[in-house]
């Protein structure tokens, strides 16, 4: 959803990927961060307020981030 010029992005992943490294709340918060927003949560379900124009972004780091705590597993 949008408020204002910001937009709220709401995350879930499963007990298997958590089991496998993920994390979503850091995944969010670190990635929010980057772009001047914030976030948080749990390891299977988190969420983030960002900017707007940083979705498409944000998005892309998130997905980065995600990979790489797969890979270090």
């Amino acid at each position: 959803s949008r408020l204002h010029n910001d937009i709220k992005i709401s995350g879930r992943t499963t007990r298997e990927m958590v089991s496998k490294g993920v994390d979503l709340g850091s995944a969010l918060r670190d990635s929010s961060n980057n772009f001047g927003g914030q976030g948080g949560g749990h390891d299977i379900a988190a969420g983030a307020m960002i900017p707007f124009e940083s979705k498409d972004n944000f998005l892309h780091l998130v997905n980065e981030m995600v990979e790489y705590q797969l890979s270090n597993d």
